[in-house]
């Protein structure tokens, strides 16, 4: 017996060890065919190719989808004809037992005698090459093409060697491989490059290139189903988006999959960020139904819950549907708790989004102009707006925006001294930076209904001494900022203290210090963190890292992109807010001037008695303090102006 033989029948001990243990899949097959086929090769050249043919149906029939864990019978051998047919059958499954071809001999055929004798010696093995356990191992390799190249798509060595590595987890060494085997140095087969493409990715994420990952993985899933990993990269788009700073960058990427597409990860983190992201996706489409009923499915107690939650009762909201809506914000309340804490964190910030939707819903509910309203209805939900934004905590994030909508809604229950109280302390030099432009039109407002016209009038002057000069300089940024570029590059000097200065700084400051813009510019920054690694990784000085460093260009110039487009956003909705609260101020000075010229028309006073200064003061609790001119910051919540009618009529 020669020495070929004993190092044939250690291989298939060794094969039948393996496939003992666990049936390989992926790359792990992809390695055993190379092998295989290069033992077999080895014995077409030094005579002894019997038992590597038998490894190798061992590795097609691995490779060939599913096969029925059952005893086996017997190995059957056809010595008569020069190119035997290996048949092996197990218990019957279906009406014959698969046949495999042997692979050709593009030499001439051995002579019948070293046939007969490899028959001969094989009953030697130790162990069975087929058993019971063996064939249920191989009844749980997944049957899908994509999965393992073809049989007939055997890799390149350079692919197998890739395989390996990546398989003992040494991606350093798998990288720069793989890169090759995609760039079509290795000649592999189409399937296997795309295989290589995931795997790519997946080491990239392992190493920390997220970004450089993300590329690949995209690029991935804008092919569509024309790429055979498709599929199989939703795991890793999954895995990505929990790591990712902005997730929202994601979802365009997650819209190229239908929701059917998710169901195998049913259960698994991955899920959880793939159906919030692609119900995001169905919601920035316009499909609010679709959003709705996609975020109504996220797991209670997982990370993506709460958001979930919220954006479902967002987009009730753009349905028109109070009441789903409600419940789904009441939801988002009910998951994070009731505590004041300010709302200093994520789900804290979303609780508090939550209760403003849940007050603005009623107060739309609740607004006047419907003829047939119930008053006493209105009164019950403009009561309901006002719990809502009280629970907001007045030193959190959103505590100030649901304290002047608040005002709103007892100017209409007629507590104008609360509403009053409220536009003074908005209007407060600690709170300078904020711009509550419409505090100034209620005030007037009031000051009219009341046939206060000279405060009214101060009102009016007092709005236009504060933001005509502001609209002037907000108008002359906006017209600046011609592109993304230029609107990334005013939030970068925003944020380090080298843009523009005075009160216009101090709006701006305050206007780019949300959470969306913040992670955005966390994104940017992650990605030039990647950009600096790159000369340091395993693979520099590859092909794989001037690849790497050009995806990451791209990512870079795409997120700067974004952020700068929601800079544009803002400050667009900046200007507008301004012009349109400009034109209501406008319009109470054009109805003072319409009152006195109807007193001077009709002849009548114009007020039933002169006006006086109204009086202020700090309720908190059963304690008053009077307004002298000069504000505490713990009475800004509390103040009182209490105001009389003087009108004639």
């Amino acid at each position: 017996m020669s020495g070929g033989m004993h190092d044939d029948d250690a291989m298939l001990r060794e094969l039948v060890e393996v496939l003992r243990g666990a049936a390989p899949e992926g790359e792990a097959l992809a390695v055993l065919r190379a092998e295989v086929v290069a033992g077999a090769a080895r014995g077409r050249r030094g005579g002894s190719g019997g038992a590597w043919v038998v490894a190798g149906v061992v590795a097609l029939l691995v490779s060939g989808g599913e096969v029925a864990a059952a005893p086996a019978r017997e190995v059957v051998r056809a010595p008569e004809v020069e190119h035997a047919a290996i048949v092996i059958a197990p218990e019957p499954v279906v009406a014959e037992a698969p046949r495999v071809e042997p692979i050709a001999e593009p030499a001439a055929p051995p002579p019948r005698s070293r046939w007969r004798a490899r028959a001969a010696v094989t009953p030697e093995i130790d162990e069975p090459i087929v058993d019971a356990s063996w064939l249920a191992a191989l009844a749980r390799v997944p049957s899908s093409a994509k999965s393992s190249p073809a049989p007939s798509e055997v890799p390149s060595t350079l692919h197998a060697d890739a395989l390996r590595a990546y398989a003992a987890g040494r991606c350093d060494e798998a990288m720069p491989m793989l890169q090759r085997v995609v760039e079509g140095e290795s000649e592999d087969a189409p399937a296997a490059i795309e295989r290589a493409e995931l795997l790519l990715a997946e080491c990239l994420f392992r190493g920390g290139f997220v970004q450089s990952s993300f590329a690949m993985v995209d690029a991935i899933a804008r092919r569509g189903e024309a790429h055979t990993q498709h599929d199989e990269a939703l795991d890793l788009l999954g895995r990505i988006a929990q790591r990712a700073p902005d997730p929202d960058a994601l979802v365009d990427t997650v819209s190229h999959y239908s929701e059917d597409r998710l169901v195998r990860l049913q259960g698994t983190p991955s899920h959880d960020a793939l159906l919030h992201l692609l119900a995001r996706a169905r919601y920035l489409a316009g499909d609010f139904d679709a959003a709705a009923r996609l975020f109504a499915r996220a797991r209670t107690g997982t990370r993506w819950y709460v958001p979930s939650r919220y954006w479902e009762g967002i987009a009730h909201v753009r349905r028109r549907r109070a009441q789903p809506a409600t419940q789904a914000f009441q939801a988002v309340i009910d998951a994070v708790g009731t505590d004041r804490d300010g709302g200093s964190g994520e789900r804290e910030h979303l609780r508090d989004l939550a209760r403003i939707a849940i007050a603005r819903v009623a107060y739309t509910a609740a607004t006047p102009g419907r003829e047939s309203a119930d008053p006493a209805r209105q009164t019950v939900l403009l009561e309901r707006a006002l719990e809502a934004w009280q629970r907001v905590d007045f030193g959190s994030v959103h505590g100030l925006d649901a304290f002047f909508e608040e005002s709103w809604a007892l100017y209409l229950l007629g507590e104008h001294a609360r509403a009053l109280g409220h536009v003074h302390g908005l209007l407060s030099p600690q709170l300078e930076d904020r711009v509550h432009p419409e505090a100034l039109v209620l005030r007037a407002t009031i000051y009219f209904e009341h046939c206060r016209y000279e405060a009214a009038e101060r009102s009016v002057a007092d709005f236009h001494t504060r933001y005509d000069a502001l609209l002037d300089r907000i108008g002359a940024q906006e017209r600046g900022l011609d592109d993304a570029d230029a609107a990334y590059a005013l939030l970068d000097a925003v944020r380090s203290d080298r843009g523009p200065s005075g009160v216009l700084g101090r709006v701006l400051r305050t206007t780019f210090a949300d959470r969306e813009i913040a992670r955005q510019l966390v994104l940017v920054r992650s990605i030039d963190a990647e950009i600096a690694r790159v000369d340091r990784a395993s693979f520099a000085g590859t092909s794989l890292a001037a690849r790497v460093a050009q995806e990451l260009a791209i990512q870079r110039a795409l997120a700067v992109t974004r952020a700068g487009e929601s800079v544009r956003t803002r400050i667009a909705r900046l200007a507008d807010e301004l012009r349109a609260r400009a034109n209501e101020i406008d319009t109470v000075q054009l109805e003072i001037e319409t009152a006195r010229r109807r007193a001077l028309e009709d002849g009548v006073p114009l007020t039933r008695e002169p006006e006086r200064p109204t009086s202020i003061v700090a309720v908190q609790g059963d304690q008053i303090w009077p307004f002298d001119g000069e504000y505490w910051d713990d009475e800004l919540p509390y103040y009182r102006e209490h105001v009389t009618s003087i009108c004639t009529r």
